[in-house]
């Protein structure tokens, strides 16, 4: 659970900061080992020669287009900046992309790539800067979070790497972000972007994502939908009508039935109102661009929604409606992006930043040492509560009032959280192990040899209080038997206090996969027996906050609910479900207010005492 939550929420950030993307070509370019001694913090810096920007990318390869990438490699490696036009967009633009790459090599063979991660730029020359100063500071804003963002995105992937090899595990896969970017509009009125982005977090697939932004070219200002559309209900219509699923053959005669028009039209409704729709404005008309999972299941693919200025002009505010005709034909208005260089790292030297001891964990205990406790698992079908257990609390003893709420699917926690002078809980996102003022908990997820386990120490890591055998959690029923390798259990979070220790466990992939995920577990620490499970799909963020007489937590997932609950601590049993927009991640208390991270909207929240 928890490295998807990474996988899904480092795509949509770097596919936000590739908004304003240098754009991937869509076909498949080698990247080159970084020779030279130049280059950003976060990779060297390929200025890309644009004199052959009118070529397709299938010709990009020859003639004229081939000698301007030439040119362009030899001039970026000397400090110079290629330009090139942009249609009806008077001046030039220069495309790049920071990239950064860590690679492991085992004894005997040759390395291949370990985490990878790329973020694209784009900005004015000097002159068109001066015409349009508003656009070009916008781009440069970007640019400059799109490289510190990039940074954060390898982070994370060398996290999740990083806490496998501490098991012992090794990768026989990389983790990545990969986008391709393309211009769809760029001219006096606006300058519009489409951005793939193809990710891999280690999770049960491979992931899609689309992002778009609009300029206006005059302003620098980021244009919405109310922006660019006058009545949002028409658009919605408009939007269902004209769906299509990109990936299926035509001549397979699919259509959506009357259930998948009403599903896919309340998330449309949902996105409109929520300001997060993704989409592009071309010469002719409008795309908007829907993920796999997004409207329908992962199998159908993406799906569009393309219409015409021209088919429905009372939709459109007139300011932003192309006033010409594109002079060049399709396919030659718009540049492709250069091979980049990459920076490279040996294992010795990510293995270097761990340490020692978390380097390779094979603590397995034999159930002979004092203080080693199998914890039971009762039955997989429902909750649990010990004999003598009575809970008398039907409600939490406080009031939660919303105070306010900004969605932001581009933000990530970790920067936000610096910006604002907050520490995120701590937790087992990045290792092993982790601290809090009372204890120190350190996990062993080993569920590839058949072990699950959780050490209890003091704060200082001196006294040692237990250690705890989950490994009955391993197996529950598995719906699908095909998702098997997906479901695999792992603990996710620990906290104890006044003798129970309290831990979360679930899996990384779909509930449907397998719906006994998400739970949490109250086990008395003096003898490890079970004292409650919680009802599942209740606590899959990176923690859950321990109260007097109650514990906050919180589920969500794609295509799942998302919901923070208030738990008994007691018993385990809900007292209080409140929606949120997206699945949530982190739970921080700040004096009398909760803040709430979720996929892409921060919440805060009141907490006051009936």
């Amino acid at each position: 659970m928890r490295k998807n939550n990474i996988s899904k929420k480092m795509t949509a950030i770097l596919t936000a900061v590739l908004l304003l993307g240098s754009l991937t070509a869509c076909g498949d370019k080698q990247p080159v080992p970084h020779t030279g001694d130049g280059g950003s913090e976060a990779g060297t810096v390929v200025i890309d020669d644009m004199q052959g920007a009118g070529q397709s990318g299938e010709a990009a390869g020859a003639g004229q287009g081939s000698e301007a990438s030439d040119a362009g490699q030899t001039d970026a490696q000397q400090g110079d900046t290629q330009s090139g036009t942009i249609t009806e967009l008077t001046g030039k633009v220069t495309l790049f992309s920071y990239e950064t790459e860590e690679t492991l090599t085992y004894e005997g063979g040759a390395p291949f790539p370990y985490a990878y991660a790329v973020t694209p730029g784009l900005e004015l020359d000097e002159a068109s800067a001066a015409q349009y100063p508003k656009l070009a500071a916008a781009l440069k804003s970007m640019n400059e979070d799109n490289q510190t963002l990039s940074k954060y995105a390898l982070a994370n992937m060398t996290g999740v790497m990083n806490e496998d090899l501490s098991y012992g595990m090794e990768p026989f896969y990389s983790c990545y972000e990969e986008a391709h970017a393309s211009v769809t509009r760029a001219d006096a009125q606006v300058l519009s972007f489409l951005v793939t982005t193809d990710s891999f977090y280690n999770g049960a697939h491979p992931n899609l994502y689309y992002n778009s932004r609009i300029y206006d070219s005059q302003t620098g200002e980021i244009l919405g939908i109310g922006d660019i559309f006058k009545n949002r209900d028409a658009l919605i219509d408009v939007i269902v009508e004209h769906l299509d699923p990109i990936a299926v053959d035509p001549e397979e005669g699919f259509a959506f039935d009357e259930s998948d028009i009403k599903s896919m039209r309340a998330t449309i409704t949902d996105e409109v109102e929520q300001e997060y729709l993704h989409f592009t404005m071309g010469e002719e008309g409008v795309t908007c661009h829907f993920d796999p999972y997004e409207l329908m299941y992962y199998a159908l693919g993406p799906i569009e929604s393309a219409f015409s200025y021209a088919e429905y002009p009372e939709l459109f505010n007139e300011k932003y409606v192309p006033d010409h005709s594109p002079e060049l034909p399709a396919g030659e208005r718009f540049p492709e992006e250069a091979e980049t260089e990459k920076t490279l790292f040996t294992v010795d030297e990510l293995l270097s930043s761990l340490p020692e001891e978390e380097q390779w964990n094979d603590t397995e205990g034999d159930g002979d040492d004092a203080g080693y406790h199998v914890v039971e698992c009762p039955d997989w079908d429902v909750t649990y509560l010990a004999d003598g257990i009575f809970d008398t609390l039907t409600e939490p003893p406080f009031t939660i009032r919303e105070v306010s709420h900004t969605y932001d699917e581009y933000y990530m926690p970790e920067p936000w959280a610096k910006e604002h002078g907050i520490e995120l809980p701590a937790g087992f996102v990045y290792g092993s192990s982790y601290s809090d003022d009372m204890y120190t908990y350190w996990v062993s997820n080993n569920a590839a040899n058949g072990y699950m386990s959780i050490e209890l120490y003091d704060a200082s890591g001196s006294i040692t209080y237990g250690t705890f055998d989950l490994s009955a959690y391993l197996n529950p029923p598995v719906v699908a038997p095909e998702d098997v390798a997906y479901t695999e259990m792992a603990i996710d979070y620990a906290a104890a206090r006044d003798g129970v220790l309290y831990v979360e466990i679930g899996h990384r992939t779909y509930a449907a996969s397998q719906p006994c995920t998400a739970f949490i577990l109250a086990i008395r620490i003096e003898d490890g027996a079970l004292l409650w499970k919680s009802d599942y799909q209740v606590a899959g963020a990176q923690n859950f906050l321990i109260g007097e007489d109650t514990i906050i937590c919180g589920y969500g997932f794609t295509r799942e609910p998302d919901y923070l609950y208030v738990l008994s601590r007691h018993s385990g049993a809900k007292l209080q479900t409140i929606k949120l927009h997206s699945a949530p991640e982190y739970f921080i208390p700040e004096d009398d207010s909760l803040i709430v991270l979720t996929y892409d909207t921060i919440y805060e929240y009141n907490i006051s005492m009936d």
